[in-house]
């Protein structure tokens, strides 16, 4: 058994699937509803996206882009330091009193590209683009919680 720390960077939602992100600094999560607001919340297998800060920073140096392309143009729910998620379907993630399952790969979709030309190719190696989770249980995320991830 594999055991990782980190922390919680930063965190966003969307009301709608295509709508513009909001920064939060409270998450409250519950099995039905992934995070509180969010649309995609309601997918079993998809409810909330974590993005690793050093899987980003890889995307970054690839891409060497010629503006600033921050992480939120990933569109994932939390973003972490100190964790990376590469090949990790089936791991238990805690943030807080929250726990998670990894369940695969976020694959990086056309919107990627409409943020900025490459995006999408510079996140697809070895899940840069971040894992997608389903809540086990609930409760409350906050910004700088430790993110423990336990893997067999």
């Amino acid at each position: 058994m594999t055991t990782h720390t980190g922390k919680v960077l930063a965190m966003q939602r969307k009301e709608q699937v295509r709508s513009e992100l909001e920064p939060i600094e409270v998450a409250n999560v519950s099995v039905e509803k992934g995070i509180e607001g969010d649309a995609r919340g309601v997918l079993k297998n998809a409810q909330i996206t974590i993005l690793s800060k050093d899987a980003w920073a890889a995307a970054m140096a690839d891409l060497n882009p010629t503006r600033e392309v921050i992480w939120s143009e990933r569109r994932a729910n939390i973003f972490v330091d100190g964790m990376e998620f590469n090949e990790t379907t089936g791991a238990r993630v805690r943030i807080g009193d929250v726990e998670l399952e990894v369940m695969s790969e976020t694959d990086p979709c056309n919107m990627m590209d409409e943020a900025y030309p490459g995006l999408r190719e510079a996140l697809t190696p070895d899940w840069r683009g971040g894992c997608r989770t389903r809540v086990l249980k609930g409760g409350t995320i906050k910004l700088g919680d430790t993110i423990t991830m336990v893997q067999d």
